[in-house]
């Protein structure tokens, strides 16, 4: 599906009702894929969010002359040519107060431990997320890629990144859809 943003809303909340989807931003437009199953209610969360849906044949192809590389944050980036590929996956409670849990006394500040208490109260959801952005090799040599790490030696290992996560409430995915 092809993403128009309309208004303002929720982004990040409508998202945890997408169980694995990938958002592809490319030239200002940004397209999002989840399963067959979910298609119908994706439209309809994403809606409620502020965000319109358009039919789409497929995701766009990454040009064969593009570099991956890692990022480590939702921070927008706007690279002509560039393709930012997003995988959003929805922790669950467990999995949610397991990242949040204190590990040890003076690990974590208090802030965790009232994060923790809104997730299992269910006023916040956790996701994981894995961000791949692809642009040509000169771009990687500007200051202004903080955090993206390009892939040199095992692009089959894109999908198998390190996974981050971060909070509905942040607002981070929202921040990235709507540059």
């Amino acid at each position: 599906m092809r993403l128009a943003p309309l208004g303002a809303g929720d982004l990040d909340a409508a998202v945890c009702f997408l169980f694995g989807a990938r958002f592809v931003r490319l030239d200002g437009a940004t397209f999002v894929e989840c399963s067959s199953e979910l298609a119908d209610d994706a439209r309809v969360s994403l809606a409620r969010a502020g965000v319109g849906t358009g039919a789409c044949e497929s995701l766009p192809d990454v040009p064969p002359h593009l570099i991956p590389a890692h990022a480590e944050h939702l921070e927008p980036v706007s690279i002509p040519g560039a393709v930012d590929s997003l995988v959003v996956r929805v922790l669950g409670v467990g999995e949610a107060a397991e990242r949040l849990w204190p590990r040890r006394a003076f690990g974590r500040g208090r802030s965790d431990v009232d994060h923790l208490r809104a997730v299992l109260r269910g006023d916040d959801r956790l996701y994981a997320w894995r961000r791949v952005l692809w642009a040509d090799r000169a771009t990687f040599r500007t200051r202004a890629l903080r955090g993206i790490r390009p892939v040199v030696f095992d692009r089959d290992g894109l999908a198998d990144g390190m996974e981050r996560w971060t909070a509905a409430r942040a607002g981070a995915l929202a921040r990235w859809l709507r540059v």
